[in-house]
């Protein structure tokens, strides 16, 4: 009962700042992105927003995190089974990805 549990004012002040830093760097993003001062990031940020339409159309909320909630637990599982070949795998696909990036 006599412990003291508020924290310190810097420290509160840190985590706010932090917090801060992190929100209006999203914000100035978002900013530029409905903006359209860069056109590339605009049509990525659009095209996945109207891809997720379609993905709404197919699932509804609960099923999302239904199936979120099975990936999180039985993903470590398969790639602990077939660590070989998945690591092969994504060692060919970065491969691939960034001999794309090169041209």
């Amino acid at each position: 009962m006599d412990i003291e549990i508020t924290p310190p004012n810097d420290k509160v002040h840190q985590f706010v700042d932090v917090a801060m830093k992190h929100v209006n760097a999203i914000v100035l993003k978002l900013r530029s992105v409905f903006l359209v001062e860069d056109i590339i990031d605009s049509i990525k940020f659009f095209a996945f927003f109207y891809f997720l339409t379609y993905v709404g159309s197919w699932f509804n909320g609960l099923t999302l995190v239904i199936l979120t909630y099975l990936a999180f637990f039985s993903v470590p599982k398969v790639y602990e089974m077939n660590k070989t070949q998945i690591d092969h795998g994504l060692e060919v696909a970065c491969k691939q990805v960034q001999d794309v990036i090169a041209l």
